[in-house]
């Protein structure tokens, strides 16, 4: 493998390109039935470039490519499963923004049906808000958003569409004397499509169809505080009520950014958990929830949440199933969080059906530090989400741990199994640092159990040398698999 680095500073631009090139065989074929590849020429090109051409604009670009789907992980350059190019511009100037911008994706998922990426020729997108308060007589802040997004496919049957969204909103945030919290929200948004080369009857001959989406929200909660001699007490209700009226155009505008619904603690009172723009999430619905919070000074704390949202519609549900919000009254939600002091933490997050209160969804992430040894470990469980494309459930735990033997050396162990259809150890590491007054040392050892069409099994040595406060060498030695 050759690789090499190129950087350039200058007073108000940046350049750094990277890239690599070997001559060597892989294992090519789909997940579950592989092939083997005879020597041949790959490589990447990984390139970054930033211009500040003043206080408010700049310009720049990210190039990402790669020879084939298993290059960059299996030679640990990047871990994302789609590759982005991306050539764009942008405006900031106090509260408002303006970007332009055009995307080429390159998808180096290993599975059996492969999507096709649209190009992204252009995306421009617009947001102005007003200061808090900036509303006469009515008081709160205004916004306004706009956007056009044109995406291209190759080949005469790809779906191409451009997209024109405007819209606008006003809010305000409310605190009544008897400590009533509340948020008033009101929106409006105007979007119209054109598409092409899709053989959908909804459409009409000319491929246009639009679509107008006013929606309002009032969210309020009351926290209640206790104080006791060594420790504080807080139960926060909380409720809200999302007014929409019935929208019959979901079904004749294609869906090219909301396809990755999933429900937890943190959308449950959004205004639209769609996370896109191409679905809405129309008719009207209440969400309720309580959270509450138990805090010690110098011991820690526990919070907790729970909560739940209800369509009062039960006809014409946007969501896909098993998303946790395609029934009337979606999936319960949940998180418990707790401190002991700086060096112990639990975190537990679920979903759970709202019929029979069967698991959708576990996380649970914990760490405790004993001074000399420190321990992590991190334990999934999630249902199988068709919609996603993950058409299986997932089960898995994850442990870590590392061991100062004195102030210089420190050795680490960390696994993890996975627990779903396919049990086994997926990948096993040990390592030993050794941490100087300037200097610090590492040398790890990995070994990584997947499929070899994935481009990640292997075993992997690696060696870093740091200089502390300058920066740090390291090297990598793989072995196939």
């Amino acid at each position: 493998m050759f690789d090499g680095q190129y950087r350039k500073q200058w007073e108000k631009a940046s350049l750094e390109f990277n890239g690599g090139v070997t001559y060597a065989d892989r294992t090519g074929g789909l997940v579950g039935s592989n092939q083997f590849e005879d020597d041949e020429l790959r490589g990447h090109v990984l390139a970054e470039a930033l211009w500040d051409i003043n206080t408010e604009w700049r310009a720049g670009s990210d190039l990402q490519w790669t020879s084939d789907d298993q290059y960059m992980r299996e030679y640990d350059f990047v871990e994302d499963d789609v590759l982005t190019s991306e050539l764009y511009a942008e405006r900031l100037a106090g509260r408002d923004y303006l970007t332009g911008r055009l995307i080429k994706f390159q998808d180096i998922r290993v599975r059996e049906f492969q999507e096709d990426q649209p190009e992204v020729l252009p995306e421009i997108v617009a947001s102005f808000i007003g200061d808090p308060d900036s509303v006469p007589l009515i008081g709160g802040r205004w916004s306004v958003d706009s956007s056009y997004l044109g995406l291209r496919r190759e080949g005469e049957d790809g779906q191409d569409y451009d997209r024109i969204s405007f819209g606008g909103g006003w809010a305000r945030h409310f605190v009544s004397d008897i400590g009533l919290l509340a948020d008033l929200e009101t929106s409006a948004r105007h979007d119209v499509y054109h598409v092409r080369d899709r053989d959908d009857l909804l459409l009409g001959e000319d491929g246009t169809s639009s679509r107008f989406f006013p929606q309002a929200q009032f969210m309020t909660s009351y926290p209640l505080v206790r104080d006791f001699e060594t420790v504080q007490v807080k139960l926060e209700p909380v409720v809200s009520v999302t007014a929409a009226p019935n929208v019959d155009f979901n079904d004749a505008i294609p869906n090219e950014d909301s396809q990755d619904v999933q429900l937890d603690v943190h959308n449950l009172f959004s205004s639209n958990r769609f996370p896109g723009i191409d679905r809405v999430e129309d008719q009207s619905r209440f969400t309720y929830g309580m959270r509450s919070g138990l805090y010690h000074g110098t011991l820690g704390e526990v919070r907790t949440f729970l909560g739940q949202s209800y369509r009062f519609d039960k006809d014409e549900n946007p969501f896909p199933e098993e998303s946790g919000l395609s029934d009337r009254s979606s999936d319960v939600v949940g998180e418990i969080a707790a401190l002991y002091g700086s060096d112990y933490s639990l975190n537990y997050r679920f979903q759970m059906d709202s019929r029979y209160l069967t698991s959708r969804r576990h996380e649970i992430d914990a760490a405790a530090d004993f001074g000399s040894l420190s321990l992590n470990g991190r334990y999934l469980f999630a249902k199988e989400l068709s919609e996603s494309g993950f058409d299986e459930s997932r089960e898995q735990v994850s442990l870590d741990t590392g061991y100062y033997w004195d102030e210089n050396w420190q050795s680490l162990v960390g696994l993890t199994q996975d627990l779903g259809i396919d049990p086994g150890l997926r990948q096993a590491y040990l390592g030993l640092n050794y941490f100087g007054q300037c200097l610090y040392v590492s040398l790890i050892g990995q070994r990584n159990l997947t499929d070899g069409a994935s481009g990640e099994s292997e075993s992997e040595v690696l060696f870093r040398v740091g200089l502390k406060s300058l920066g740090e060498f390291e090297e990598s030695k793989f072995y196939d698999n």
